[in-house]
């Protein structure tokens, strides 16, 4: 019987040794015949090594790095698998989701990315919120320089990393923000109406801790795409015209997903 293309699992890690198995637990649970799990971990002081050394399936170092894009870039480098994921050790996948995936790669052979819908939790994996979303709209990003949605609920086609790269090592808070406005270029999205994973909230978290330094990254990255797609000098703040386009878009967006029924309980 021949096996179902491998998914390949990317995760970057550091100091989120408490949370790294209820990952690992979650992608051993898809009962998958096809996969890997790649964690590379920054030479943590917590129990992440003794948690990778519990799961003798798992592919991982652990070593000084550059941050956390220096982590997924070289998970991306040993990945093998036909299609990709990006989640990070203190989220986690719902069952399911491997095949769900395949099943809509395979419905379209034309997608390159594939989003979902995903939970935020708190540090116990209680649900805080749930974000029903629709399918991925670029001048949300461009212009209203809102991030929508998780790269935990996030699947590639390898051949759409090779062609655009992973995300950027000078980047720290927005990289899954600069990616998906960078593949966006030329990639075809798609997304699937279930929730796919859990984004964890916590006091510990890189999110939480430098909310303010995450905006200010994310507004930079803004500006120099608009830049670059616009043409002139460079942007240094956003002129109105580019505050009306993110508005509308923003207001698309709240349409549509009413429409979709994303805001029903």
């Amino acid at each position: 019987m021949i096996p179902p293309p491998r998914i390949s699992i990317v995760t970057p890690s550091f100091n989120q040794g408490r949370y790294l198995g209820d990952l690992i637990e979650s992608v051993l649970a898809q009962n998958d015949p096809n996969f890997e799990h790649i964690v590379m971990d920054g030479g943590s002081t917590d129990e992440t090594v003794e948690v990778l050394k519990r799961y003798p399936h798992v592919i991982w170092r652990s070593e000084k790095d550059e941050g956390q894009s220096d982590a997924v870039g070289k998970a991306l480098a040993l990945a093998t698998g036909r299609f990709v994921g990006w989640i990070n050790s203190d989220d986690f996948y719902y069952p399911g989701v491997f095949a769900a995936a395949r099943e809509a790669f395979a419905r379209d052979p034309s997608l390159d990315v594939l989003t979902g819908d995903y939970r935020f939790v708190d540090e116990k994996g209680r649900i805080v919120c749930s974000r029903r979303e629709v399918a991925f709209d670029r001048a949300v990003y461009l212009y209203a320089g809102k991030s929508t949605l998780a790269n935990a609920a996030t699947f590639f086609r390898q051949e759409t990393l090779e062609r655009h790269g992973g995300p950027r090592k000078d980047l720290h808070h927005s990289m899954d923000f600069e990616l998906f406005l960078r593949v966006s270029a030329t990639a075809k999205f798609g997304h699937l109406r279930r929730f796919l994973a859990c984004y964890r909230l916590h006091g510990e978290s890189k999110t939480m801790r430098d909310l303010s330094r995450g905006v200010q990254e994310a507004r930079a990255v803004q500006l120099e795409y608009l830049s670059r797609e616009h043409g002139g000098a460079p942007f240094t703040a956003l002129p109105w015209s580019v505050r009306l386009l993110g508005a509308l878009a923003m207001a698309r967006r709240v349409a549509r997903k009413g429409w979709a029924g994303c805001y029903r309980r």
